[in-house]
């Protein structure tokens, strides 16, 4: 359970810094070329935030090892969404706002741009990101029905 945690903090931070590059690059592509309209550029954030879940599923079924039923499953993975949570709760209730958010942002990075399509003003509207990248590493951890017994997918020889 130790080791899936571990692991979802490294999955989350990898697809995190992978998807804020990405979403700079695309940016800095989209202003080189001049599009400035509102639908293309909310389209084409909205499928790289897709893109992320799935890279969440696949990396979940890739390097996670499912537990002996669900609900331990889920709790292996739960740290990222904890650490998540007590981050939201520290901007809603303990700071004005502002700048606060920007690590709440950087933290759920491969979902910024899933918080643009919330209602400004609304802590309450962007809390399921919190919840998602730990939901996402579950159903790719369920997915994969040859690791049930709790080991990883590949195996390690020890030679004597």
């Amino acid at each position: 359970m130790i080791r899936n945690n571990i692991t979802a903090l490294f999955i989350h931070a990898f697809t995190g810094i992978l998807f804020w590059f990405l979403s700079g690059v695309i940016t800095d592509l989209m202003i080189n070329w001049g599009i400035f309209h509102e639908y293309i550029t909310n389209g084409v954030f909205l499928l790289v935030s897709i893109i992320g879940l799935l890279c969440y599923h696949v990396l979940g079924k890739l390097f996670l090892a499912t537990q002996l039923n669900n609900w331990k499953s889920l709790l292996s993975v739960s740290c990222v969404s904890i650490i998540g949570l007590l981050i939201w709760i520290y901007c809603a209730f303990f700071t004005d706002g502002g700048w606060a958010w920007l690590f709440y942002g950087i933290y759920n990075a491969t979902f910024y741009h899933l918080m643009s399509f919330v209602p400004s003003g609304s802590a309450w509207g962007i809390i399921w990101i919190s919840l998602l990248p730990s939901f996402i590493l579950w159903l790719g951890m369920k997915k994969n029905k040859k690791r049930n017994n709790g080991s990883p997918r590949w195996k390690y020889k020890t030679t004597v």
